[in-house]
């Protein structure tokens, strides 16, 4: 159970189903964009599935008010391998400083659980592609990917190359 309070209202905690709509109503332009182009899912529909799918979900929550959700979706019951995602609301701007610092603390939690943590970025995405970066993962370069076949660069975290 995650309950982590990072300072100025930032919380981060284990998930709920009710913390789901309040980030759809608002989903940031670029995660709306990324999960069309990948998906083609509606916010809602998106953050449903990555909450039901995921082994590990937690929310970040801004003033009480969810303002992001992340977690992994294990790729095969049994495999080494998960896919890390992250879908947020505008207000995620007003704190994802704080996140930022702490991102690479999570990841490192997550890596104990799984081998190698990955998933598609949209190509457009600089600010994520940014973080992912700082964050120490390894982006190849953009290929098509998903529904539109629109540019995305695969991404990963290896247990055995992270940095401490």
């Amino acid at each position: 159970m995650m309950n982590i309070n990072l300072g100025n209202d930032v919380v981060v905690r284990d998930s709920i189903v009710s913390d789901i709509k309040p980030i759809a109503e608002d989903m940031r332009k670029s995660d709306v964009e990324e999960i069309l182009a990948s998906h083609n899912r509606k916010p809602i529909e998106s953050l449903a599935a990555g909450y039901a799918e995921s082994t590990m979900c937690f929310t970040v929550e801004r003033k009480g008010v969810p303002c992001a959700m992340f977690g992994i979706v294990p790729k095969t019951l049994l495999g080494e391998r998960a896919n890390i995602w992250l879908l947020a609301s505008n207000d995620f701007c007003k704190c994802h400083l704080k996140i930022v610092r702490h991102s690479k603390l999570f990841i490192r939690y997550m890596l104990e659980h799984y081998q190698c943590l990955e998933n598609y970025i949209d190509a457009r995405n600089k600010t994520s592609i940014n973080w992912l970066r700082h964050c120490g993962a390894q982006i190849d370069p953009a290929r098509p990917f998903g529904k539109q076949a629109s540019p995305f660069h695969h991404f990963q975290f290896r247990r055995d190359a992270y940095a401490n």
